[in-house]
């Protein structure tokens, strides 16, 4: 998905790809011309000619391959959801704290793109929310929401915005 957009960055160059076999990571790096596949991500974060990464895995993943990446001196762009849980998320945060001089920097998900600027707001005017973990089906498949509901909501009113969360099923607000 970055790959393209990486690709049209003047002085980047994509070095090294992992995926979840080396057979596929080969496959990727054959179609979108990077030099060089390897097994796990463990070699890209320890490859020294590498500068930044991206972790593009599923979310149970990003915290562990964050904290790594930037404990090794990489810059790293990481996909939403940031992690599974808020010890997580706030271990992310330590560690990126640590390292200054590195970039640490989330993707937003485009699925919140539509209410990201009233949580911000909401935040902003002190207005603060809470989030009802009542999980309900979507109608579409696998999908799970959870319902973010302002303080100047009732409870039992329908909610001002909704979230969908995936494989994690946590949302977190910073």
């Amino acid at each position: 998905m970055h790959i393209p957009g990486f690709q049209k960055i003047e002085n980047v160059e994509l070095a090294v790809v992992a995926n979840r076999s080396l057979a596929s990571a080969a496959e990727v790096a054959r179609k979108d011309g990077i030099k060089r596949a390897v097994a796990t991500w463990q070699e890209v974060i320890e490859d020294p000619s590498v500068d930044a990464i991206c972790v593009g895995t599923w979310p149970n993943m990003h915290a562990e391959l964050t904290i790594a990446a930037l404990e090794r001196g990489k810059h790293v762009l990481c996909e939403a959801r940031m992690a599974c849980n808020l010890a997580e998320a706030q271990r992310m945060q330590q560690v990126a704290q640590a390292y200054p001089q590195l970039g640490a920097q989330l993707v937003p998900a485009p699925f919140s793109l539509d209410f990201d600027a009233t949580i911000r707001e909401l935040i902003a005017a002190n207005k603060w929310f809470f989030v009802d973990y009542r999980e309900r089906n979507s109608k579409e498949a696998g999908l799970k929401f959870i319902d973010i509901v302002s303080t100047q909501t009732s409870t039992t009113s329908e909610p001002k915005l909704r979230a969908f969360v995936l494989p994690c099923e946590t949302l977190l607000l910073l």
